[in-house]
């Protein structure tokens, strides 16, 4: 039996503690979140909401998905790492340790000599450009080692890249989805607008050669069988998206959803409407 885990204000203050609190959607509770959508009446929702567009109809059943998902949400405690990080010098070899010591010991001979040995000052001089050399191709060979070993070699990369990356200071931008498509969609109006032609679009067409295709475009729909076929081949992963959402709890919940899922593709597709809420994404760095 599944009982409603709706918080109060009582959890939350039980709760409170000096680390960080996150929601979450236990595993466990992924059977019983897809019999909860096995049991919403689709056909209701979609007859309800099919005079009203594409774009409010997957609002209306998008909403219900998510209402659903936070109904099983739990309170879990984040705690810290206070342990410091550690560099990772797996790449730093033996060889790369004897090219360093011969080095410091060239250095001390240099300074004893007071710079005036000038073929000890070259050969120094030769091993250091030899040993950074070196320290560049150990550090290639390791990251593409981590990245092959991987299972998921995406993540393993951008891991290697932030870490490497300098660290910035991020800024957000007033600018929605929308306007930046249409945009560069009314670009293209822009650029035929302010070019002149000396052909007109009736001689332009002439001048073009007559092609007879035997091709014809026929438009199908959607069918649940393709929308689940579409959702088993995602990779495995609990990575959560803005949602809260990730590929394996979506894998579990599919067979509720394929049947209205389809029928809203369908008519988005219809309508060429492309709905807000899968406008929004979580960068990777």
């Amino acid at each position: 039996m599944m009982k409603n885990r709706t918080f109060t204000e009582n959890d939350y203050n039980n709760s409170r503690t000096d680390y960080p609190i996150k929601l979450f959607i236990p595993q466990c509770d992924f059977e019983n979140l897809s019999s909860k959508l096995a049991t919403y009446d689709w056909k209701n929702l979609i007859y309800l909401t099919k005079f009203n567009g594409a774009e409010y109809m997957f609002e209306s059943l998008f909403t219900v998905i998510i209402n659903n998902i936070n109904f099983f949400k739990v309170l879990k405690k984040l705690k810290p790492n206070n342990y410091p990080k550690k560099k990772n010098k797996m790449w730093y070899t033996d060889n790369l340790r004897k090219m360093k010591e011969k080095l410091l010991f060239l250095s001390d001979l240099i300074k004893g000599n007071h710079n005036q040995n000038v073929s000890l000052r070259d050969r120094y001089n030769e091993l250091k450009y030899q040993y950074k050399k070196s320290i560049k191709e150990a550090k290639l060979a390791s990251n593409v080692n981590y990245i092959e070993q991987s299972s998921n070699k995406c993540k393993s990369a951008w891991h290697i890249i932030k870490n490497n990356n300098v660290q910035v200071n991020n800024f957000k931008t007033n600018i929605d989805p929308d306007t930046f498509n249409n945009y560069f969609v009314n670009s293209v109006n822009e650029v035929k607008r302010n070019i002149e032609s000396s052909v007109n679009n009736v001689q332009s067409h002439e001048l073009l050669p007559a092609i007879v295709s035997n091709q014809y475009f026929s438009w199908k729909n959607i069918t649940p069988e393709n929308v689940l076929k579409a959702i088993k081949k995602m990779k495995n992963s609990d990575s959560l998206d803005f949602y809260d959402m990730s590929n394996n709890l979506l894998k579990k919940i599919a067979l509720s959803l394929v049947n209205p899922l389809a029928t809203c593709i369908n008519q988005l597709l219809k309508e060429g409407v492309f709905p807000r809420q899968l406008k929004v994404y979580i960068c990777p760095i």
